[in-house]
């Protein structure tokens, strides 16, 4: 399959095999957020605020077979969308009755970055707004959402130190907070006791084995198992942020600051006290050892100690890793869980602190068809057109936001 990923203005649709992309230009600012149907054709993309004074920014749906626009949702959100997440159906199709199922594949929620971070429910086919609400005066990092056999519909909002549970009721959203505390002994100040003290939420996935039980990660490292509005199991996975979950139906699978991929068990235990461990932990630097040129330099994660895992998706027998150094990794498991094999998809400058990236680009060598570039992640790379992927880098000792070529003919000293 194809691999969707914001650049800029732009949404890339990338195809490993032939190392082709293609490009959806629908928007005129930065595009901040983007969710995938779960019919693997439609993509809807949130910009970024227009003109950076707070104005209200616009959602667009669009076919990632022919790049045209379906929708353009009403522009809603003022200083940017956040966040967009499709409704995905508990349990796969199978589960859902024919209403259900319609309702579910029409539902595409977002947040805003406004002052009360608003949450609102579309119908995207129709471009119509069914519900809105504030969701929270704090800053809201993840969104989640999905339908049951009768399409009856649950919203999942997480940020800093608020995690709510929303559900719509005619053309009303109502919110329940998570209940943390009176589940969490207070005596333990290393294990749930921790918790009296709302954590930062990162990243929320619905579990795909038909209970719709919701799996959350914080900025604290850890996992939670939520049923309703209840935590019913805890796990310090990390002593690091995680800034990524995906589930499917045969487990989950998460990563984040500390540059591991982990692989969680499809059941979890429904109670506090139970053990819940890792399937599989796959440490990224140590498997991109294997990309460096002919004398042996590096060739991924420039300058990184620790590779962060931004982003993940899952792809039948395989796991897509985004990273912030703006790699895109595919994890294959064909040979198995204890032999997977790990390959580059797509890489390129990293933003740096203040959001610089790509500094400067030049032709090189015309004749050979390669361009260098540079930027502020305080690397050099060389590129080449026929073969359409960086073919060397180099560490530079400080930013770069400008490149020169001497001249072919020009005399070496």
């Amino acid at each position: 399959g194809e691999v969707v990923s914001p650049v800029a203005t732009l949404c890339v649709v990338y195809e490993p095999q032939t190392h082709s992309q293609r490009f959806y230009a629908g928007h005129t600012a930065e595009v901040g957020c983007l969710a995938v149907h779960p019919d693997g054709e439609y993509v809807a993309s949130g910009q970024a605020e227009v003109g950076g004074q707070g104005e209200a920014a616009p959602i667009f749906v669009w076919s990632s077979v022919s790049l045209d626009t379906t929708t353009v949702l009403p522009v809603a959100h003022e200083g940017g969308v956040a966040a967009v997440a499709f409704a995905r159906r508990v349990g796969g199709a199978s589960n859902l009755g024919r209403e259900g199922g319609q309702r579910a594949n029409r539902i595409l929620c977002s947040v805003g970055h406004d002052a009360g971070h608003t949450l609102i429910v579309w119908d995207w086919m129709r471009g119509v707004r069914l519900a809105q609400a504030r969701a929270h005066t704090a800053p809201i990092f993840a969104l989640a959402a999905c339908a049951d056999e009768s399409g009856l519909l649950s919203i999942v909002t997480g940020g800093a130190r608020s995690i709510k549970f929303w559900s719509l009721v005619g053309s009303t959203l109502r919110s329940k907070k998570g209940e943390l505390g009176q589940h969490a002994p207070a005596t333990k100040s290393d294990g749930f006791g921790a918790l009296r003290a709302s954590p930062t939420f990162t990243a929320l996935a619905f579990l795909q084995d038909g209970t719709g039980r919701l799996v959350s990660a914080t900025a604290r490292g850890e996992l939670m198992l939520w049923e309703g509005n209840r935590l019913v199991h805890y796990v310090k996975a990390s002593t690091l942020p995680i800034f990524a979950i995906v589930a499917w139906a045969g487990g989950v699978a998460t990563g984040g600051k500390d540059g591991r991929v982990s692989l969680w068990p499809a059941e979890w235990p429904s109670m506090l006290e139970g053990q819940l461990a890792p399937i599989r932990v796959y440490e990224l630097r140590e498997m991109v050892r294997g990309f460096a040129d002919a004398a042996g330099r590096p060739l991924a994660l420039a300058g990184s100690d620790t590779p962060c895992v931004r982003a993940l998706a899952c792809a039948g027998e395989k796991l897509l890793v985004g990273t912030r150094t703006s790699e895109v990794f595919e994890l294959a498991f064909e040979q198995g869980l204890d032999y997977p094999t790990l390959g580059m998809l797509a890489q390129g400058h990293a933003p740096s602190r203040d959001g610089g990236g790509l500094g400067g680009l030049i032709v090189a060598r015309p004749s050979e068809e390669q361009m260098v570039t540079a930027g502020s992640d305080k690397t050099l790379r060389v590129w080449s057109a026929a073969r359409t992927c960086m073919v060397g880098m180099r560490l530079l000792a400080a930013e770069a936001c400008a490149l020169a070529a001497a001249p072919a003919h020009a005399s070496r000293h």
